[in-house]
């Protein structure tokens, strides 16, 4: 028999602030390189925030220099969305040496529910056990072919840590919930914000075992 999930709800977000901004000063010092595959839309945005936090960021997706890269780097970010020949070589080669060489990767599902297409690679890259991913409630729907299929139910089936935005910030892991405040509701829809949460999410997983 299966455990029943905890649920956990955080309300002192002093407390929250507070560890974040140890772990971005300690990552800061560190000065950690990282390797984005980002919307092109996205990708200017998803950078300066890496610099930001003292970063050391790569961004190409050409398969041809991406072992080299994730050799180099620390985590990997991938975010889903239009797709073409070299870009998902490049997205697929990434997965691959991050895994092999047991970095964390984040993976962001950016509309994958869009198209039969996109839905199938978010599958196919989601069979490489990314650290986290951070999904859309109709990504997680169409992924599992399931109707209200939950992120507990996501990250059960692929053993990742799972964030869904919406109204509020879901945390999951199979075994732990946990749920935030999303914070300024004008922000919730601004897609490049989404990409750059996606790539400090990568960042932290570097300095946090815990995803």
């Amino acid at each position: 028999m299966s455990k029943p999930v905890e649920e956990h709800c955080l309300f002192d977000i002093n407390q929250l602030a507070e560890d974040a901004g140890r772990l971005i000063t300690q990552y800061w010092l560190q000065r950690v390189p990282i390797h984005c595959i980002a919307n092109s839309a996205d990708e200017g945005f998803t950078t300066r925030v890496l610099d930001a936090v003292g970063s050391i960021v790569t961004t190409t997706h050409d398969p041809r220099e991406l072992a080299t890269m994730i050799d180099d780097c620390s985590a990997l970010m991938i975010q889903m969305g239009p797709t073409n020949d070299m870009r998902e070589g490049g997205i697929a080669s990434a997965v691959e040496h991050a895994q092999k060489s047991r970095k964390p990767w984040v993976l962001d599902t950016l509309l994958a529910h869009r198209s039969p297409f996109r839905t199938e690679f978010l599958r196919s890259q989601l069979a490489h056990r990314p650290t986290i991913v951070r999904a859309a409630p109709e990504d997680i729907t169409a992924t599992l072919i399931k109707r209200n299929a939950s992120p507990i139910d996501f990250a059960k089936r692929f053993n990742t840590v799972a964030i869904c935005c919406r109204s509020d910030i879901g945390i999951h892991d199979g075994m732990r919930s946990l749920v935030l405040p999303y914070g300024a509701s004008g922000f919730q829809n601004i897609r490049m914000l989404g990409s750059a949460r996606s790539a400090i999410c990568a960042a932290m997983s570097v300095l946090e075992p815990d995803a």
